[in-house]
């Protein structure tokens, strides 16, 4: 799962995308207001002639199949509903083969109405034809497991993945998940019940750290009950995002 936040214009988009989408990998686009691009945009050119078909190239790596996810800002559920609607047919309009949304500034708290709130944009975004949702944690309060109930059975109003960890690679490796994501942690054998379609993004991770970040998520994946995306690269802050990590082939490998 690549947050892939650079600037349309960049020499290296190109090439990026095309190595991210040929790894199977989920890949996050960004506008330059982060949000769907539009023709408003300072450097909407660029968008138009640099991402578009960036994205629309992800789409078909021979047997491997990348997915482009436009970003779209909650803002911790203060983003209108209408307004997250709106940035996602901007989104479709901008690529119609665009597989989903990346939910950022997710709220985990489980009160009613946060819960309503998400449902709802998973659901339209549903109901527009994309099968993948992904809502960005960063990290959650260890006890909120809500979008994965008792006895659950597929749900258009559930996302695909939720970011549990979004951090630097020092932090990662102090992580400890919390029981509903990853079952018995401490012996690495039970998974949890609802420890599937769950990622964790860590930047700031150097060719060094590589290999013990990726035996993390080793291990994340091992006690969860399906799948688990992540993302380890050596970029840092303020925008870790705005390229591709320098070792991904090698991450692959590792991860």
């Amino acid at each position: 799962m690549v947050p892939l936040y650079e600037y349309a214009g960049n020499s290296t988009l190109a090439s990026d995308w095309a190595n991210a989408c040929a790894n199977d990998a989920l890949v996050v686009a960004n506008g330059a207001n982060s949000g769907a691009p539009t023709s408003s945009d300072s450097d909407w050119s660029y968008e138009e002639g640099d991402l578009a078909p960036a994205m629309a190239n992800c789409y078909s790596h021979g047997s491997v199949r990348g997915q482009a996810l436009g970003y779209i800002d909650t803002a911790y559920g203060d983003t209108s509903v209408g307004t997250v609607e709106q940035q996602m047919q901007e989104w479709i309009s901008f690529d119609p083969s665009v597989a989903g949304f990346f939910f950022d500034d997710a709220d985990s708290s489980s009160t009613s109405q946060n819960e309503s709130y998400y449902e709802t944009i998973t659901s339209a975004a549903r109901s527009d034809g994309r099968s993948i949702v992904v809502w960005n944690w960063g990290a959650d309060s260890g006890t909120s497991s809500w979008p994965f109930p008792s006895g659950q059975s597929f749900s258009t109003s559930w996302p695909s993945y939720v970011v549990v960890f979004e951090g630097n690679a020092s932090s990662f490796q102090q992580w400890t998940p919390a029981s509903w994501e990853s079952g018995s942690w401490s012996s690495g054998q039970t998974t949890g019940p609802y420890s599937n379609s769950l990622a964790a993004i860590v930047y700031n991770t150097s060719s060094n750290s590589l290999s013990s970040v990726c035996s993390g998520v080793d291990r994340l994946w091992s006690v969860s009950a399906n799948s688990f995306g992540y993302y380890v690269t050596n970029e840092n802050l303020p925008n870790p995002y705005a390229g591709l990590d320098e070792y991904n082939a090698t991450e692959v490998a590792d991860c």
